[in-house]
């Protein structure tokens, strides 16, 4: 099972008493760590198995992490350090770790912790970040660092948070409030690094075509956001699926382009930052060609999308396979092949289709019919007198040459020829056979 972490750094200032107060309004009790109120709302339930890491500089653990780092003023109490208030406080205390870090004032030293950081972290986890006092370039490189962990080793953010205790005024302001004024808010900047995220989505779908990283953002959104997410990352998976195993039928359907159309209606209306909300609408334009409905439209969109992202394998597939479809549409009254059931029958037209392009020119002369061909001799003969069939077979078969070149690893015509030579004939086909 995935490990839980909570990751904070440690300032050097003096701090005092502050009750901090969470977006669903519940409010910690009066705490001079901000780390105290995140870990007593967040990790109370937290097993053996996690891991609450409080990164210091030596300086930091001087001050903050042990007991009296600050001087006495006047008849001020003694000041705690964190290191006590977690183990007065927090039962689960023998899984927090303090780890040590440079300061940071060069690029080796931030690199250091970047490394030290990263080091700390597994396969899996769940991260859980207190950005309150990090210092200089940390919440900079944060986010590097969480995306770098998220490609290299599958981490998750669940949450950053930020104690907002400036918004009460200065230090001795606050210090002069009382205590029960001193309500700071808990801001959350999850949302930050997911659009680093969907910005890291959005690359992968108009590079590539690719959608299957929307529909694992769709899903981590899921955990706090509308429930509608879960069926449209479903449906964004499908799609992607379906796209990349030519899966003809399913494109054609349209389920998939129903449901995620019908919910980026509702992201428009769901309580996302407005910059994730236009990621996913690019998602929706990417789309446009697609019909809410079972339509050969959405074949040859499906198309369109495979050759617009050098998809060729999925390209010269679902265009032969469309080509042999329409075949079967436009002479069905031909089928030979009707006392079978439905899908044998035009399995079997389709086939027939394809030995009818694929026989050679020399072979026809030679009357050297084989299989299907042969068995209906009347209506292969009957074909091959029709224009329309011998403009076919000069285009049908350059794609199925190229696409026996694709699946049969033969490294004899090259990617540009493979990406110029699909277009032309491809809609040649489509254009007689409608």
């Amino acid at each position: 099972m995935a490990r839980k972490v909570f990751i904070s750094f440690l300032g050097i200032n003096n701090y005092i008493e502050t009750i901090y107060q969470f977006s669903n309004g519940e409010k910690s009790s009066p705490v001079r760590f901000v780390q105290e109120a995140l870990i007593l709302s967040e990790c109370m339930n937290w097993t053996d198995e996690d891991k609450i890491l409080i990164f210091c500089t030596k300086k930091a653990e001087e001050k903050n992490w042990f007991n009296n780092g600050h001087e006495k003023v006047n008849d001020e109490i003694e000041r705690i350090g964190l290191e006590q208030r977690l183990k007065d406080n927090f039962a689960k205390f023998n899984i927090v770790e303090k780890v040590s870090i440079p300061e940071g004032f060069s690029e080796d030293e931030i690199w250091g912790i970047f490394n030290i950081v990263y080091g700390k972290l597994q396969a899996q986890d769940n991260v859980y970040f207190d950005v309150t006092h990090a210092f200089r370039s940390i919440p900079l490189f944060s986010t590097v660092l969480f995306n770098y962990s998220r490609f290299m080793i599958g981490t998750n953010v669940v949450s950053i948070k930020y104690g907002a205790i400036e918004k009460l005024g200065t230090y001795i302001e606050v210090k002069n409030m009382p205590i029960e004024e001193r309500v700071a808010p808990i801001v959350d900047l999850t949302n930050i690094i997911r659009l680093q995220q969907f910005t890291d989505m959005a690359n992968s779908l108009t590079s590539f075509g690719r959608v299957n990283k929307i529909s694992q953002m769709l899903s981590e959104q899921n955990n706090s956001l509308n429930p509608f997410l879960e069926k449209m990352s479903k449906a964004v998976e499908n799609f992607d699926n379906h796209l990349l195993s030519n899966d003809m039928l399913a494109i054609k359907g349209g389920r998939d382009i129903i449901e995620i159309k019908n919910n980026i209606k509702q992201v428009r209306k769901a309580s996302i930052p407005d910059p994730i909300k236009k990621v996913i609408e690019k998602l929706d334009r990417e789309l446009s060609g697609f019909v809410k409905e079972n339509s050969n439209k959405n074949i040859e969109e499906a198309i369109r999308w495979t050759v617009k992202y050098k998809m060729l394998a999925q390209a010269y597939t679902l265009g032969l396979e469309y080509i042999k479809r329409l075949f079967v549409e436009k002479f069905s009254e031909k089928n030979p092949f009707c006392h079978k059931s439905a899908s044998e029958n035009r399995k079997d037209f389709q086939e027939y289709f394809s030995a009818l392009c694929g026989i050679s020119q020399k072979d026809i002369d030679s009357g050297n019919f084989k299989g299907s061909l042969s068995e209906h001799m009347d209506l292969t003969l009957e074909f091959l007198g029709l224009d329309l069939i011998q403009e076919l077979r000069c285009y049908y078969s350059k794609l199925g040459k190229n696409r026996n070149t694709i699946n049969h690893a033969k490294g004899d015509v090259t990617y540009n020829d493979l990406v110029n030579e699909f277009e032309d004939p491809y809609n040649k086909c489509v254009e007689l056979l409608k």
